[in-house]
This record gives C-alpha cells, structure tokens and sequence, in this order.
C-alpha cells in the first residue's frame, strides 16, 4: 500500500477471521525496531495508549486502533510489525 523511510504497509487478509477480513500490516525496519525497543520511536506506545486510555470515549471509533503486533525475524534484522484497519 505504501512504503517509507522507517517502514512499509501491505495489504493482508486476516485468515483467523470467521470472514474474509482485509488488514493493513504496517512493517518497520530493523533501524526503527531497535530505535522502538529503545525507546527513539513510539507508534507502538501510542497504540498501546489510545487502546487503554480511552475505548469508551466518544471519539475512539474515529481513532485507528492496533488489532495485533508481531515480530518477523529476517536475514536483514527483526522487524516489529503492527496489524491495523485499512484507512
């Protein structure tokens, strides 16, 4: 879907889902994993955040939200990975 300088996003179907459900998988780099592990880069804590701060505030349903996250250990390094909704 996009890609930049910290990451890329791909397209991806969710086959745990009951239904064929589409998700957007945004993978950083090995650079901008170390720098989350090490507290330079934040999205992942921004995600954890809005998740446990606010769900039953009015304007949750207009935030994007953090269904999964994994780690993808490749040749090139590890790559923290974050499971949206598609925008």
């Amino acid at each position: 879907l996009r890609w930049a300088g910290f990451s890329s996003v791909w397209l991806c179907i969710d086959t745990a889902a009951p239904h064929k459900t589409y998700v957007a998988i945004k993978i950083l780099t090995a650079f901008a994993t170390a720098c989350e592990v090490f507290g330079g880069f934040t999205e992942y804590t921004v995600f954890k955040h809005i998740e446990l701060v606010a769900p039953h505030h009015p304007g949750f349903p207009h935030c994007l939200t953090m269904h999964d996250s994994f780690m993808a250990h490749t040749s090139a390094g590890h790559h923290l990975c974050l499971v949206t909704d598609i925008l």
